[in-house]
């Protein structure tokens, strides 16, 4: 029996219907670095992305004239979402910043 009569494998339609809603509101990205990204459809070319040690996911920020951030709203980014950042051999900078 192959995949195509797997009783639990979705139609097509099942399919789309269901990426169609996670994917709403949200775009397609890429970094200044290469990552592939999708976060908010708010989210603009100025801002940036943000790991907070702790956090489950990666957010992205925009930077404001007074040198604080603004909270855009949560991403996904290939290559860093399951804390590889933390295990790769990446120069990490650590920053205290304000998000406002």
């Amino acid at each position: 029996m192959g995949p195509e009569n797997d009783e639990t494998m979705p139609s097509p339609n099942q399919f789309f219907a269901a990426v169609s809603r996670v994917l709403y509101g949200r775009a397609f990205m890429a970094s200044t670095t290469g990552l592939i990204c999708l976060g908010l459809e708010e989210t603009q070319a100025e801002d940036v992305i943000f790991v907070a040690v702790g956090a489950d996911v990666p957010f992205a920020l925009r930077p404001q004239e007074d040198g604080n951030f603004k909270f855009v709203g949560e991403c996904y980014v290939h290559g860093i979402i399951d804390r590889e950042l933390f295990r790769s051999e990446a120069s990490l900078t650590m920053q205290e910043i304000q998000i406002v």
